[in-house]
């Protein structure tokens, strides 16, 4: 219930989006307290609970997962929401270009199928250098990284897109690492 409160709450307070990328932080950082915060108040021990999923599961396998799924969705929001916050101001300048010319196109389309791809490349790229991590084959994530700037090697001649797909790339494996990081600790 919280969780729909917080994000009605979001939504309400900035229409206009621009103020993405601290809201999308102040969002996660108020989930965040809250789950804590029932925990204390719940007096709920992670490490001493007898649940029917620690029964299954390790503690290093329960944080391996949420890893996984911290690199999926939650990842690619962040990475999302921080692109529109640094190339907002490009963003609105062509868009004002295009209102000037009016032509048909299916440019929108096509931005709008790099987009889908550009995620989910992300997305593979993330949980790829997780899991190569977690399976301490850390050379091989340089190899990870080499594909994904081979499939793109054309494009990295346009200094917008090259910008794009710098900034993209270290954030995505910045999260993976850090996911990895704290996987590493509870090992």
């Amino acid at each position: 219930m919280t969780h729909f409160v917080i994000d009605k709450m979001k939504n309400d307070f900035d229409k206009r989006g621009h103020y993405v990328g601290i809201i999308f932080l102040l969002d996660q950082v108020v989930h965040i307290a809250i789950l804590v915060i029932l925990l204390s108040v719940l007096h709920i021990d992670i490490d001493n609970t007898n649940s029917l999923i620690y029964n299954y599961l390790e503690k290093k396998e329960l944080i391996a997962m949420a890893a996984i799924l911290v690199c999926w969705k939650p990842a690619a929001i962040f990475i999302s929401v921080i692109f529109e916050s640094l190339f907002l101001k490009k963003k609105d300048e062509e868009s004002e270009k295009v209102a000037g010319k009016k032509e048909e196109t299916n440019d929108g389309q096509e931005h709008q199928e790099n987009v889908r791809v550009g995620y989910w490349i992300g997305v593979l790229e993330r949980e790829i250098i997780l899991v190569l991590g977690l399976l301490g084959q850390y050379g091989a994530i340089g190899f990870v990284l080499t594909a994904k700037s081979l499939a793109r090697y054309k494009q990295l001649e346009l200094q917008e897109f090259a910008e794009k797909y710098l900034v993209g790339t270290l954030m995505s494996a910045f999260i993976a690492f850090c996911c990895l990081f704290i996987c590493n600790k509870y090992k």
